[in-house]
């Protein structure tokens, strides 16, 4: 029993022994199989949370071909696509941004959740740029109508023009709408893009106003000279003095259509904005002289006496002289036409104000309504239509007069009170100001 227990003893210290050293080795094996494991997804680990802080240009070496090497692969991999995508998100975005017709977005559910800067400038919905919006947000109830209607229709080309009130007023918009279809058959929504047409309209409306005008002013020197040439040919040639009368209108109804025609074109060339302006120092004083001196055989020929009070020292005006005199003889003409005979006064005058210079030409004639004031640099507006194409008017001169301010970056007003005359003054920069 003692040999016995003497070699279980032996046995025993032997098993402990190699216990402790098992324990040992696989304590060892462990950590470094726990270090060399654990390394690579420390490495994942860390580029994962610097791609959260938006270092996008992260890359996981792979060296070997395990578990843990095709997990590096797939991180890798989805980067890259977060990165394309995010980019291509930022070239939508930027190209939204650029585009100057509004665009909106709505989903299944009819809330607007995409708008780009024209569409929230348009209708003062920036809080869809964020998130989603329902359409509520959208004052006009034109346009509430139709977010609606397409969100019912659901399907096809929508397009629709109505006047809706924007953060610009109350402006014609074009709406075009597209329904968005979720593999070829489920409705996720619809992109409207709308288009600001008020401009483009209102020039179609000023184009056929101006057309119609043309036309009708056209059309009355026209007959009479058609009239009075019929009459001619069926014999009223014949007798000298009802002929010589004749062909008198005649020619004055000529000489109508030449002006018109003439300021027809000068108004177009005007408004084009195709005229080269050469800007130069005008000395009023001695424009104005020259200016009124044209007149002053017509306007003694019907006894009207042209006043003229320029001081000396006037500052020069930045202006084109040639364009400057048509201004000028614009409002003396239509000041000796609309004053009376033998009573009638004009007055041309200049004086300096600050940074600028005005000049006025007031007269003491039948004046204009204040009904009409605002209308009178329209093409073609006459106050009293009769008596101006008594008078040889074509109606474009006071167009052509606030065309050629407002290119020399002046202004133009008018004052007049009934039968106590009317005052013009046109206002331009002093050179060099």
């Amino acid at each position: 029993m003692h040999d016995i227990a003497a070699v279980e003893a032996q046995i025993d210290k032997g098993i402990e022994s190699g216990l402790y050293w098992a324990l040992l080795i696989s304590l060892t094996a462990g950590a470094l199989s726990a270090m060399f494991l654990s390394r690579p997804l420390v490495r994942i680990a860390s580029a994962a949370d610097r791609f959260l802080h938006g270092e996008t240009e992260v890359k996981i070496p792979v060296k070997h071909d395990d578990e843990i090497g095709r997990l590096a692969r797939a991180f890798n991999y989805l980067s890259e696509e977060i990165v394309r995508l995010t980019r291509k998100e930022e070239w939508l975005r930027e190209v939204l941004s650029s585009i100057r017709e509004a665009i909106i977005v709505t989903n299944a559910s009819g809330e607007i959740v995409l708008a780009n800067p024209a569409a929230s400038r348009l209708f003062m919905i920036e809080a869809a740029r964020k998130r989603s919006i329902p359409v509520t947000n959208i004052e006009d109830a034109a346009m509430r109508e139709l977010f609606e209607r397409v969100q019912k229709r659901q399907s096809g080309i929508y397009n629709e023009e109505l006047t809706a009130m924007t953060s610009k007023g109350k402006r014609t918009l074009k709406v075009t709408a597209v329904p968005v279809m979720r593999r070829g058959a489920l409705f996720d929504g619809t992109v409207l893009v709308i288009n600001d047409v008020t401009r483009l309209r209102n020039l179609e409306r000023t184009r056929r106003d101006f057309v119609s005008s043309v036309s009708h002013e056209l059309r009355t020197p026209l007959a009479s000279i058609k009239g009075y040439t019929e009459t001619l040919l069926e014999g009223a040639m014949n007798d000298p003095e009802n002929a010589t009368a004749f062909l008198n209108i005649i020619h004055q109804e000529a000489e109508q259509l030449t002006a018109l025609v003439n300021d027809v074109l000068d108004l177009s060339r005007i408004e084009s904005g195709k005229i080269a302006y050469s800007f130069e120092p005008v000395d009023v004083k001695p424009q104005l002289e020259k200016t009124a001196a044209l007149f002053e055989p017509a306007a003694a020929r019907k006894g009207v006496r042209i006043e003229l009070n320029a001081p000396e020292g006037l500052p020069a005006v930045l202006a084109d002289r040639s364009y400057f005199d048509i201004v000028v003889r614009n409002l003396i003409d239509n000041a000796i036409k609309y004053v009376d005979a033998e009573s009638g006064r004009v007055r041309v005058s200049a004086y300096a104000t600050g940074d600028s210079v005005s000049i006025e030409v007031a007269d003491n004639g039948i004046g204009i309504p204040q009904a009409d004031l605002d209308r009178i640099f329209e093409r073609f507006y006459r106050v009293d239509k009769a008596r101006s194409r008594e008078l040889g008017g074509t109606g474009l001169g006071l167009s052509i007069v606030k065309h050629i301010v407002l290119a020399h970056k002046g202004k133009v007003e008018v004052r007049s009170r009934i039968n106590r005359g009317t005052t013009f003054t046109v206002t331009l920069p002093v050179a060099g100001a």
